[in-house]
């Protein structure tokens, strides 16, 4: 089920309306259109995929989206 989540992303307020299940990364690459964050293994080992959520760093790979809800994502481009 879609719902909408609300994050700022390197500084800018951003919504969308998406499975709070899928991860961080997907949902920056597709729907963000923020390719930054690469997606190498898809399993969390290599970093690739690393950004800050809340100034605490998270595999964007391996982390769901709803967690990201109301909260500040910095990737490298920020």
């Amino acid at each position: 089920m879609d719902v909408p989540i609300t994050v700022t992303v390197n500084g800018v307020t951003r919504r969308i309306v998406t499975d709070p299940q899928r991860s961080i990364l997907d949902a920056l690459r597709v729907d963000l259109r923020s390719t930054g964050s690469g997606h190498r293994c898809g399993q969390g080992r290599c970093g690739g995929c690393v950004v800050l959520l809340d100034g605490r760093r998270v595999l964007a790979c391996d982390t769901p989206v709803g967690r990201a809800d109301g909260g500040s994502i910095e990737t490298i481009e920020g």
